[in-house]
């Protein structure tokens, strides 16, 4: 039953992706949001399904200012 209700959860999530409007570098996606921050790539994921705008592969957000940048350019992590 519960595997039921996350499919048609996950179905709605891609027929309003259609209509969402996310800025340049992003996508709207229904995922888990691990790794969202460079402060938060190395933390553990929680198994929960969150539907809003995404930075694309290779991509996550600036602490700072919340824009997309390469994981690359992420700065050390002191940990």
């Amino acid at each position: 039953m519960s595997k039921l209700l996350i499919l048609l959860l996950c179905c709605a999530g891609l027929i309003s992706a259609q209509t969402q409007n996310c800025p340049s570098g992003e996508n709207f996606e229904c995922r888990c949001p691990c790794g969202l921050t460079c402060g938060t790539l190395n933390n553990p994921c929680l198994e929960v399904i969150i539907c809003s705008c995404y930075c694309q592969a290779g991509y996550t957000r600036r602490i700072t200012n919340g824009t997309c940048i390469p994981i690359s350019s992420c700065p050390p992590s002191n940990g």
